[in-house]
């Protein structure tokens, strides 16, 4: 299928189980290759564009796994412009769970530091006490790793965050068309796979280091086509391909 002879693969729902993983708003990856455009196009409409909106808006953000997603939104939810344009920025790893009350006692967590001091509230109460936190804020909440395809879920949280200042956002990661559908308030942006070159650049990174003697001999076998490109094209093969002990 691959011009680089690797089989795509996903992360999928298996016996009704997600194979999950905690993210967190820190950048772990030093370098990240050819997201500019992406990332920059995303901070525009959450700095330009959403903050025209009256209504709260919601950016879905759409890729299969591998492609960076997480990382991207990890550079927009820490770059300058966002974090001096927003009064409040909150992170929460949604993956599995969309539970309402489990969604609102994260969403307060990740404001508060503190879930604890809301463990044995109720619904309501938890409702009242997020918009507390968000009522008249220009804030920007991502949501990372949705699966939940259940518009009610969804609906009966929007109507709680829908308090902020305008300008409020949401930006969501989704491996899943119908999650985009459902959420988002404007078209999903679909990231794509990295160039070439891209994927290249970073194979080297990871595989070698940045040295210049191994990074030319590299160039120059790939010139003489003495090296196989395996490369295709997320961040998180190129990771698992060029794995050093």
């Amino acid at each position: 299928k691959s011009k680089f002879h690797l089989v795509e693969t996903d992360r999928k729902r298996r016996d009704g189980v997600i194979d999950w993983r905690e993210t967190t708003s820190i950048v772990t990856q030093p370098q990240v290759y050819g997201r500019d455009e992406d990332k920059d196009k995303i901070v525009n409409f959450l700095i330009s564009d959403a903050s025209e909106s009256e209504d709260l808006s919601v950016y879905p953000l759409i890729g299969i796994g591998g492609l960076g997603k997480t990382t991207l939104a990890q550079l927009i939810f820490n770059h300058k412009r966002i974090i001096d344009h927003f009064e409040l920025r909150t992170w929460v790893c949604v993956s599995e769970d969309f539970s309402l009350k489990r969604m609102t006692k994260a969403i307060i967590g990740s404001i508060s530091g503190n879930s604890y001091d809301c463990e044995d509230l109720d619904l309501e109460p938890l409702q009242r006490r997020l918009q507390e936190l968000l009522r008249g804020k220009r804030y920007l909440l991502v949501l990372d790793d949705l699966w939940d395809e259940e518009q009610e879920n969804w609906q009966k949280l929007k109507s709680v965050l829908s308090c902020g200042r305008k300008g409020a956002s949401i930006l969501v990661t989704t491996r899943l068309s119908k999650v985009a559908e459902i959420m988002g308030t404007v078209p999903p942006h679909e990231l794509s796979m990295m160039s070439d070159e891209d994927c290249w650049e970073l194979f080297k990174n990871r595989a070698f280091g940045p040295t210049e003697e191994v990074c030319c001999a590299l160039k120059e076998k790939k010139k003489n086509g003495s090296m196989s490109r395996k490369v295709s094209c997320g961040p998180y093969k190129v990771r698992t391909l060029s794995c050093r002990p």
